[in-house]
């Protein structure tokens, strides 16, 4: 079977996933292909399309499947990514919160739409973090991957950078103010070099943007840390609870803003309510859009 991989973004999480997920197809049999954009898509003629951002719509008669791990925010306050999405066949996602806002948001535009569970996770390896030696020699570190952080999130890095023992790697421009000694420079996005670090020292640092932490939305950096076997780090979210039966480092952010009408941030409730969306006749205006998830 031929998968198109459709992806605008380079040297991105989109683009280190894609080489992930090639190198587990091809184990099984199966061919992914990357194309940037639609005209590549057509000339690779492929069975199906995962289509891994909402800044493309459909443009082709090949089934496209959104998946979909942004924060539920993108899509009622910018309507192209809202219209982009309804242009899919199917959705996919890993988010228990987002598949029960698909089925809300579907509801009006096409009857509600149910959503399959994926992600866009690592491969399987054979590299493992040799924990024991990295504890006896005192040379664990604190291992950071990212090619951009939001503000708050960026300050949390810089001052963890101050001290020994943390590694940080991404674009040079990202990390311009950051501890020479802490910085490590870019890693190739090939499937396989961010996992190797994440081995070699140890430990690896997950954080949320607010607005993930917020809807519950887990990233694929715990997946790259636990493939390897390293301790992972991540923020204290519902998902992970739920569905980890031996739970990584939980640390608690600082407490994202909620969305208009939320009471308490999701590690507060335990929870997250489930948006409701009434059906409208016509094209909804994008305060249309807003207005059922403030309830």
């Amino acid at each position: 079977m031929k998968i198109a991989y459709l992806n605008p973004w380079r040297n991105a999480a989109e683009n280190q996933a894609f080489e992930s997920l090639r190198a587990a197809a091809r184990r099984i049999g199966h061919e992914l292909v990357h194309c940037a954009n639609s005209i590549e898509v057509h000339a690779c003629t492929p069975d199906f399309v995962l289509a891994c951002s909402s800044f493309q719509p459909k443009l082709n008669d090949t089934p496209h499947y959104a998946v979909v791990h942004a924060h539920r925010e993108l899509y009622v306050t910018e309507r192209t990514h809202y219209d982009n999405l309804l242009t899919c066949d199917g959705y996919l996602t890993i988010s228990d919160s987002l598949a029960r806002f698909i089925r809300d948001l579907t509801f009006a535009a096409a009857g509600s739409r149910e959503a399959g569970f994926y992600f866009n996770t690592c491969q399987r390896l054979d590299i493992r973090a040799d924990l024991h030696t990295l504890i006896a020699s005192s040379r664990l570190k604190i291992t950071y991957c990212g090619a951009h952080c939001d503000t708050g999130r960026a300050a949390l890095i810089a001052l963890l950078a101050r001290h020994e023992g943390v590694e940080v790697f991404g674009p040079e421009q990202s990390w311009a103010g950051l501890d020479r000694k802490a910085y490590g420079g870019m890693l190739p996005f090939d499937g396989v070099s961010v996992q190797k670090k994440y081995a070699e020292n140890g430990i690896g640092l997950c954080l949320l943007s607010d607005g993930h932490y917020r809807d519950d939305v887990i990233s694929n950096c715990i997946f790259e840390v636990a493939s390897v076997g390293a301790i992972a780090i991540c923020p204290d979210i519902p998902w992970l609870r739920r569905k980890l039966r031996r739970f990584p480092l939980l640390h608690r952010p600082v407490a994202a803003p909620p969305l208009p009408g939320a009471a308490d941030p999701p590690a507060a409730r335990g929870d997250l309510p489930r948006p409701r969306c009434r059906h409208r006749k016509g094209q909804p205006s994008q305060g249309d859009l807003r207005a059922p998830f403030r309830r």
